[in-house]
């Protein structure tokens, strides 16, 4: 925690400090400088995605789902521009149960970077749990073409693939799901 809090001293307009300070305090119990930490390094980094993230995640966990999705569809409304954003906002979105909101906020993800694997990933994991091996296994290939180094896309792609990494989506039930 003394480093953290050091490296936030001396460098205060770094995002990256703040956030691991937060962090520390959060594991440590103390929710509300986390908070406030949190908030900080979004103060100094508008899109500072693990921040977001991470506030939203305590907020949850708390039991304050308001603030979480007021968190994370504040950011994304703000930034339209920014896929991170539209990628936090499905997440949240599925943790609330609204699968077609994600499944929107992802196709916007997409609409701002059409080859965003992070995007692509999740829509194939949404179509995964929705019972649609074929659309998830490409939106999963898309994204490994992307980013290649990807290894819970890979198990996911192999796994619907019945365990044979070159085979073909066959015609019936999903083989396997998280």
């Amino acid at each position: 925690k003394m480093a953290f809090e050091q490296a936030a001293i001396d460098d205060p307009m770094n995002a990256d400090y703040a956030h691991n300070l937060a962090a520390t305090h959060r594991k440590m119990g103390n929710v509300a400088v986390a908070e406030q930490m949190y908030q900080r390094a979004i103060n100094v980094n508008p899109m500072h995605q693990p921040s977001y993230h991470h506030l939203a995640s305590m907020y949850h966990e708390q039991g304050h789902d308001d603030s979480a999705v007021q968190t994370i569809a504040g950011w994304a409304g703000t930034q339209p521009y920014n896929t991170q954003a539209h990628v936090e906002h499905a997440w949240i979105q599925r943790e609330m149960g609204d699968v077609a909101g994600a499944e929107q906020s992802l196709r916007q993800a997409l609409r701002v970077s059409p080859s965003n694997p992070t995007a692509l990933a999740q829509l194939g994991n949404l179509y995964e749990s929705q019972g649609s091996p074929r659309m998830a296994a490409t939106m999963y290939r898309r994204s490994l073409a992307q980013n290649w180094n990807q290894p819970k896309v890979h198990s996911r792609l192999t796994q619907l693939q019945g365990g044979h990494p070159g085979s073909r989506i066959q015609n019936g039930p999903m083989l396997a799901t998280e």
